[in-house]
């Protein structure tokens, strides 16, 4: 099951009147808290029952009792209340049906918990986590709407292309990512954008995660709001397979992978669709994780974020050359500002090398084992070895 312990990070029971929603979207509610939670988004995770299920440890010795209800509403305000359960919880491990709710990884979710004894000397325990999962639910495309992005903001996209929020086919093929809790409760989801091209084979999922400031090695490559890490899902726009996906494995070097079916997961689609990626924490780079498991993060439109990430030195990093045309990663090292005069790659590549900054965490790049500018695979033998003679023998045929 998924768990998440990013729900409250409270040091003292809340209020019952304190609303808080997370802006992280998990997949899974943790908590042990006496009275109300915070409201909050349950993102969709691996549940094979048909309805939402709770699943609990506790120790309820004779004569006390632990009831547990779970709100559902429309919305984060809690005016909108669509359903509730109520479960009374037995000892031990178990997990309780809550048929009484719709189960939507579109509503928000409030925790009541009661605990009662009829003995002074007696008191229930309820253990961490406390988990709540929702089905997955299948897609309808009539159910999302398309927005077309204007040309004149994605200056550096080819002229036979078309940028957009195509909202059911990027939930289609999103990634499930897994992070630490602290991480994922300083997240804002994953802001995504969709381009295709008649002249082009595949169409590109372009997701961006928006994550806190990373620790970084010899240059800071954040942005001043945070860094952003970027996976493209390059998909067969006639079989719609899965065929190869570029991901953040170092800073911006970019990491890839072909995977075959066995390797995504099956959630939202009739066919495996997702892969999961572990983001490395603090350092923000990710690995991709052929297990599986992570959750669905809340997905954004990128273009309501564009302006105000790149009036915060986004795209003093970025290339936008490699934003606006992804299909330009299907070869490139990076998404840093290509050309002799940028050493940022060359930077990172070294402090990926040398194990700094994550370095040993990291999974293996195209800079380093492709022939490109940053590659560094250098021949540092002469003159050092001893081989001059070999050396002039070169010398010599080449005269």
């Amino acid at each position: 099951m998924a768990t998440a312990n990013n729900t409250t990070r409270a040091e003292a029971p809340l209020q019952a009147d304190r609303r808080d929603v997370l802006k992280a979207t998990a997949g899974a509610i943790s908590l042990v808290i006496v009275g109300r939670s915070a409201t909050q988004p349950v993102g969709a995770t691996e549940n094979n029952s048909e309805t939402a299920t709770l699943s609990v440890e506790a120790d309820i010795p004779d004569d006390t009792a632990i009831q547990i209800t779970v709100y559902e509403y429309e919305s984060d305000d809690d005016d909108d209340l669509l359903a509730s359960d109520t479960v009374t919880l037995e000892d031990g491990d178990d997990e309780y049906d809550l048929a009484g709710l719709d189960g939507s990884d579109e509503s928000y979710y409030d925790f009541e918990i009661e605990l009662g004894s009829d003995d002074g000397d007696k008191s229930p325990e309820l253990f961490e986590p406390l988990t709540l999962e929702i089905p997955e639910q299948p897609l309808d495309p009539d159910d999302f709407e398309q927005v077309t992005h204007s040309a004149d903001d994605w200056t550096e996209v080819p002229d036979d292309a078309e940028v957009m929020y195509d909202e059911y086919r990027l939930r289609k093929y999103q990634p499930r990512v897994s992070m630490s809790s602290d991480l994922r409760s300083d997240t804002d989801g994953m802001y995504a954008v969709l381009a295709e091209s008649e002249d082009e084979e595949t169409f590109v999922c372009c997701y961006w995660l928006d994550l806190p400031s990373a620790e970084t090695a010899v240059v800071d490559f954040n942005s001043q709001i945070g860094s952003h890490k970027p996976i493209y899902v390059f998909v067969d726009a006639e079989t719609e397979e899965v065929e190869e996906i570029v991901y953040s494995g170092y800073q911006y070097l970019a990491a890839d992978t072909q995977p075959d079916e066995d390797d995504l997961e099956q959630a939202r689609a009739d066919e495996p669709t997702h892969a999961t990626f572990e983001v490395i924490d603090p350092y923000n780079h990710l690995v991709y994780d052929e297990d599986g498991g992570g959750a669905f993060l809340e997905l954004h439109d990128i273009d309501d974020e564009r302006e105000t990430w790149e009036q915060h030195q986004w795209l003093d990093v970025a290339d936008p050359l490699a934003v606006d045309d992804p299909w330009q990663m299907a070869d490139r090292e990076s998404w840093f500002h290509d050309g002799l005069t940028s050493f940022t790659s060359m930077q990172a590549n070294m402090a990926r090398r040398l194990g700094w900054a994550g370095g040993s965490d990291a999974d293996e790049l195209r800079a380093g084992s492709a022939d490109g500018f940053f590659s560094f695979d250098f021949d540092f033998s002469w003159p050092w070895s001893g081989d001059e003679d070999s050396g002039d023998e070169n010398n010599e045929s080449d005269s």
